[in-house]
């Protein structure tokens, strides 16, 4: 049968779900409670960041989520792990640790993917709040909501995974 045709019937969530736990078991000495992915093959002002409980195989949320205003007004396309650019990347990261950051709480990551990534800690790429936040863009950062941000980031501090896709 047409692995098409199957995903047609399939819905999103269960998609979601599978792709995770596939990735999650190629990195089993990272955190297998939760993980984030963003998918920014949709637009800016849809739900396209998904909180993935792997215990619990559920969906816990989705949220609005920024990419990087030089990436693309309405849809994120052009991507950069250059310093200076002003792009969002795409790839795996590894959440770090929590700060308190000019947004309010912050979480720092760690780019893993050669070539595409891997320059997110040094170009301070962070999930930060749209707390003064002046646009709906960001400068490639991950930023949610005040209320997202608060109940997801520390859920996910300290070692899970965020797999960014397009």
């Amino acid at each position: 049968m047409n692995i098409l045709f199957i995903l047609l019937f399939i819905h999103p969530w269960d998609v979601i779900l599978s792709n995770s736990y596939i990735l999650s078991s190629k990195y089993p000495q990272y955190r297998q409670d939760y993980l984030v992915w963003i998918d920014y093959s949709k637009p800016i002002d849809t739900e396209r960041l998904y909180l993935v409980n792997l215990k619990d195989s559920c969906i816990e949320f989705s949220s609005k989520v920024s990419h990087a205003r030089l990436s693309g007004e309405y849809l994120a396309k052009d991507f950069s792990n250059q310093e200076g650019s002003k792009k969002s990347s795409l790839g795996l990261y590894l959440t770090e640790n929590l700060y308190q950051g000019r947004h309010g709480i912050s979480l720092r990551i760690i780019g893993l993917t050669p070539g595409q990534n891997t320059n997110a800690y040094k170009r301070n790429i962070v999930f930060h709040s749209t707390n003064g936040s002046k646009t709906i863009w960001s400068w490639g950062c991950f930023s949610t909501s005040p209320e997202i941000n608060d109940k997801m980031l520390p859920l996910i501090d300290k070692g899970c995974l965020v797999w960014v896709t397009n």
